[in-house]
């Protein structure tokens, strides 16, 4: 091999090495935040008390169903439709652009599945999509795993 050759291979070797190098990882730049909705949650239900009757309740895991975006103004929310649903089979991908409803605070409300109980959170500026893909049946009913994420 010639010496230009060898002398090549050095040069992208040493630049392989310093590209991959893992201490460099630690200066890089902290990844942009996001926001995911716990994939389940514990729920405790109670009945109202009926007369001549005791109840009883344990807690019971609910799944991830799905998310909505929504404007706040004090007590007034504005629930905001998907800016882009793109089918893709039984599955829809649906995307909301955040930067365009900064008027208002945003909030994110995580839904789940047999249960009218949320979770809210409000969205830091530092975001600018919500993403979720759902699986629907030929009714339209949401089955299977759901996944979402805001960045």
């Amino acid at each position: 091999m010639s010496f230009h050759k060898r002398a090549v291979l050095g040069i992208l070797a040493l630049a392989g090495f310093v590209f991959l190098d893992p201490g460099r990882s630690q200066n890089a730049p902290p990844h942009a935040p996001s926001v995911v909705c716990p994939a389940m949650v514990s729920v405790s239900e109670s009945a109202l008390p009926v007369p001549g009757w005791s109840s009883r309740s344990d807690p019971a895991q609910h799944r991830f169903e799905r998310i909505s975006v929504a404007n706040r103004d004090g007590e007034k929310e504005y629930d905001l439709a998907p800016d882009e649903e793109k089918p893709a089979g039984a599955k829809v991908n649906q995307t909301w652009k955040l930067n365009d409803y900064r008027d208002l605070p945003l909030f994110l409300t995580c839904r789940y599945q047999d249960t009218s109980v949320t979770l809210s959170k409000e969205l830091p500026k530092a975001l600018s999509t919500c993403s979720q893909t759902i699986e629907v049946n030929k009714s339209g009913a949401i089955v299977g795993q759901s996944s979402m994420s805001c960045q």
